[in-house]
């Protein structure tokens, strides 16, 4: 079995976020040890891309694999990193396969994983693709975060009939006027499922008074 030892990980959710992208209030992982598997650059790319769901198989060969400098109550299960020698990954796996956490690595932690993984051969792994993730891949952390909070308002605005803000939204973004609720609101949610940078307009006259938490 291959290990890699000391290194720090940051389980934020099934999406895939760069190292740099990290907020200071997220919570943080220290790892004593853990498993590096070698994976084909293809497998490696859905793992990133898509929710996953893993054959059990591969519990058995991770399981009790990891530990911590101190014990945790939201340490987690059945952890290892795939790594296609140039690029890794880590995941925590629920007991049915169901890649529930993913992470990425410190630069020289992710060189250590990549070399450890370089003297392995590469393992065949069996698996299901579910949702694509692709989308969120080409937006920052910090407009995923606004774009949930925007999707999220402009239904609550929808729903409670405040029709004057739907209308008020729907100008500054598309510079028009409509008077068919339904079908503002339907291009609304569309749109904005395309984060770009013009929907910071609406973010800035939706968003809270508060600083919301990021992702």
């Amino acid at each position: 079995m291959n290990y890699i030892y000391d290194i720090l990980l940051n389980f934020i959710d099934d999406n895939y976020f760069d190292f740099y992208e990290w907020k200071e209030n997220d919570s943080f992982v220290n790892i004593k040890k853990t498993v590096v598997l070698r994976v084909k650059k293809s497998i490696l790319d859905d793992i990133i891309n898509y929710k996953i769901k893993l054959n059990k198989k591969i519990i058995n060969i991770i399981k009790n694999k990891t530990t911590y400098y101190k014990k945790d109550k939201f340490n987690l299960d059945n952890i290892c990193i795939f790594s296609n020698c140039e690029k890794s990954i880590a995941v925590s796996i629920d007991e049915n396969g169901l890649i529930k956490y993913k992470s990425s690595l410190l630069l020289d932690e992710e060189t250590d994983a990549n070399k450890i993984a370089s003297k392995q051969d590469a393992i065949n792994i069996k698996y299901i693709k579910y949702k694509n993730q692709k989308s969120k891949l080409f937006i920052t952390r910090e407009e995923l975060t606004k774009q949930e909070y925007l999707i999220k308002e402009i239904r609550k605005i929808y729903k409670s009939k405040n029709y004057n803000k739907l209308k008020y939204c729907y100008y500054e973004l598309f510079d028009k006027e409509k008077e068919d609720y339904k079908c503002m609101y339907e291009e609304l949610i569309k749109n904005l499922k395309n984060y770009k940078e013009k929907h910071n307009k609406i973010y800035d006259i939706l968003r809270p008074k508060y600083k919301i938490i990021e992702k």
